[in-house]
């Protein structure tokens, strides 16, 4: 009895120390496995933040490309009120002015319709803001522009052109300063 005794007892501790040994050497895996899983979601995140990045830098280069399209008439009047205006004659000054005023009205429409990509819905009420904000100020300088005086507004729209780009920049800071990127001055880009 003894000897059958020691024998089940020897099968017992074998059997547990198998069974212990396989979950100890589980228990390595699993927690392999959780520290490969955190690894993907810090890769997934700074992949995501990357893509996050480039589609933000892209939106900056739409919304430039979008502003330099429509206020070259802007421009080009601000440019001839300035510089050439005794060889203009009074209607050809209007309708620079004129063409002016509606590539400014025609913007602001521009700027409302801009798609915000998927990889910015997270900010999209900031850049929404922001946009219809820089919207609004374009539809100002249409207004502006639209007085019989030229002189006038063109000096009325020049000084709110600078006001307008630091508001809508100071709108998007902080989406540039969390990606860690640097702030872009629009106004010196649609230069």
């Amino acid at each position: 009895m003894n000897r059958k005794f020691w024998s089940i007892l020897m099968s017992i501790v074998i059997c547990s120390a198998l069974i212990l040994s396989g979950c100890s050497e589980q228990s390595p895996n699993d927690a392999n496995g959780d520290q490969n899983q955190d690894t993907q979601t810090d890769e997934s995140a700074q992949m995501n933040e990357g893509e996050v990045q480039t589609s933000l830098l892209e939106f900056q280069e739409k919304i430039t490309s979008t502003i330099n399209q429509y206020d070259d008439d802007f421009k080009q009047f601000a440019q001839y009120v300035e510089s050439e205006t005794e060889n203009l004659s009074e209607e050809e000054l209007k309708s620079l002015k004129n063409e002016a005023a509606q590539s400014s009205e025609q913007l602001a429409n521009e700027l409302r319709n801009l798609e915000i990509p998927k990889e910015l819905e997270a900010y999209s009420e900031e850049l929404n803001q922001s946009l219809n904000g820089l919207a609004e100020k374009f539809e100002q300088r249409s207004d502006d522009l639209n007085t019989d005086d030229v002189q006038q507004a063109l000096k009325k729209a020049e000084s709110a052109t600078e006001e307008f780009y630091q508001n809508f920049e100071s709108g998007l800071a902080f989406i540039y300063e969390k990606l860690g990127l640097e702030t872009p001055s629009f106004l010196n880009e649609t230069e």
